[in-house]
């Protein structure tokens, strides 16, 4: 697990103011999946916009691993009994929106104040494991539990505040957008009024904290960022928001990870006045943050990929803009990790442990791009089935060897 659970520690204030295995089309196999199609099935999505479902998951691998956990298949039926065993998936969860503090969500350096912070982290988590366990199950005891949980947020929930309010929307937004994308596109019986307003909310308290970044932090902040931004814009069918978060992560990333190509120094995005955290040399695949730990270098990774898989899914491939940058740098700190090293050649290292990451960026590159990463396979293998930790949720149930399932 990483070394904190309030995320990083910071003072920016809030706004102002393929290839692969053959998948299924269409239906999950049990007539859930309605193609951009509301409570009623009428469509409520713009024609010709985005692909729903579409927000790090999509329709066609929804049929594909829904088959799969019908037959019992290893790792994803596995992976669902541990959804459905955790806390976030119980029927009986009963979510804490901010009801006491004005719809205000206050998270502070490391969540310190912590004005549901950690309330909403679950929630979010919550929600989307609640989401897929129906998805690729049919219970609609859980889709009804998801809805319970969305409802009672958008019923209430208005800001984020204190030093940590970008990163925190960040964090949570991505999650929620995931588990609304599915719920509205499965017909799980979400009310059309329910849906817009959680699409306000999503406008009003996650978008204007995210929509302009974090130049200034380390790299992990804006990477969260692009990621509840592209996760959101889809979900609210937002062309602007999406190439927003689209040039966002191409502005960010090379300058997330080093490569020798890029000069003696590090790139750098305007107006970025965090360091290397005191690196003393620079080499291929060196992150901005693995001097400082790898906890955070890999939810720095993780907003990463899961940007770069929902705008896939949406036929943008930044994947491979970046795909020399992106496959050293996990080579690299999964090795780290699978020795559990105390240094690197450019500084001590701390917080050497895995997070719930790397089988949706491995997939990509191994399964679909056929690019062997054998140190990264390694590391998934000793940690699958993954489970939650903040924009971290059950990879190994939604992307374990998917390979290019709806992507076309």
């Amino acid at each position: 697990m990483s070394p904190s659970p309030g995320g990083d520690d910071a003072s920016s204030p809030g706004p102002d103011s393929s290839r692969g295995p053959d998948g299924g089309s269409g239906d999950a196999g049990g007539g859930i999946l309605a193609e951009a199609s509301g409570d009623d099935g009428a469509s409520t999505a713009t024609p010709g916009s985005f692909r729903h479902p579409g927000v790090l998951v999509n329709g066609e691998q929804i049929a594909f691993l829904k088959t799969k956990i019908a037959a019992g298949a290893a790792p994803w039926a596995a992976a669902l009994t541990a959804a459905k065993a955790d806390s976030h998936g119980s029927l009986s969860y009963t979510a804490k929106p901010p009801t006491d503090s004005g719809g205000d969500v206050g998270c502070g350096s490391y969540s310190s104040p912590d004005i549901h912070c950690g309330d909403e982290k679950s929630d979010v988590s919550a929600a989307y494991t609640d989401a897929l366990i129906w998805a690729l199950t049919g219970d609609k005891q859980y889709a009804t539990k998801a809805i319970e949980i969305m409802n009672a947020w958008s019923a209430v929930m208005k800001s984020h505040s204190l030093s940590n309010a970008i990163l925190q929307s960040g964090w949570t937004g991505t999650v929620f957008a995931r588990a609304a994308e599915i719920i509205r596109y499965t017909n799980a019986g979400w009310a059309q009024a329910d849906i817009d307003k959680f699409s306000n909310m999503l406008k009003t308290a996650y978008v204007p904290y995210v929509i302009n970044g974090a130049p200034k932090e380390n790299g992990n902040w804006e990477l969260s960022d692009a990621d509840a931004l592209i996760q959101i814009a889809v979900f609210l069918d937002d062309r602007t928001s999406f190439d927003a978060a689209v040039a966002m992560w191409k502005r960010r990333v090379p300058a997330y990870i080093y490569m020798a190509a890029d000069g003696s120094t590090p790139l750098k995005v305007p107006g970025q006045g965090a360091t290397w955290n005191g690196a003393s040399q620079y080499f291929d695949g060196l992150c901005q943050e693995t001097c400082r730990d790898l906890g955070h270098t890999q939810y720095g990774f993780a907003a990463m990929i899961n940007a770069a898989e929902t705008a896939r899914i949406q036929g943008v491939d930044l994947y491979s803009l970046e795909a020399k940058r992106i496959t050293t740098a996990l080579e690299l700190h999964a090795g780290y990790i699978n020795s559990g090293a105390s240094s690197s050649p450019a500084c001590s290292l701390s917080a050497v442990s895995p997070d719930p990451t790397w089988e949706i960026g491995y997939n990509e590159y191994a399964n679909r791009l056929s690019m062997p990463l054998p140190i990264t396979l390694k590391l998934i293998g000793q940690i699958r089935p993954v489970g939650i930790d903040h924009h971290m949720d059950w990879e190994t149930l939604t992307h374990a060897e998917v390979g290019g399932v709806g992507i076309h």
